[in-house]
């Protein structure tokens, strides 16, 4: 298994990927890995974990430029939205 199969390994469907029960800072890596993969302006809807996973992966995500839509509590979990940058690096 490579690197990128790895950071996949998650459950991904289009647009949307759950990384409850993923730790810090495997689950930002794989939300990075997965962004890289859309296409500019695209958005992925991400499940999270309360705790380090909500306060860490958005701050992870914004500092690559891309932008939080959405931040919302849906039972034990956290729904994100995200929207991939426009201007790739």
């Amino acid at each position: 298994m490579n690197v990128s199969s790895f950071l996949l390994s998650s459950a991904v469907e289009k647009n949307s990927l759950n990384l409850r029960g993923v730790r810090c800072p495997l689950n930002a890596m794989r939300a990075k890995v997965v962004l890289q993969g859309l296409s500019p302006d695209e958005e992925l809807e991400i499940l999270l974990d309360d705790g380090a996973p909500i306060e860490n992966v958005p701050q992870a995500l914004v500092a690559e430029g891309h932008s939080v839509l959405l931040r919302e509590k849906k039972g034990d979990y956290w729904l994100l939205r995200v929207r991939k940058r426009v201007n790739t690096k």
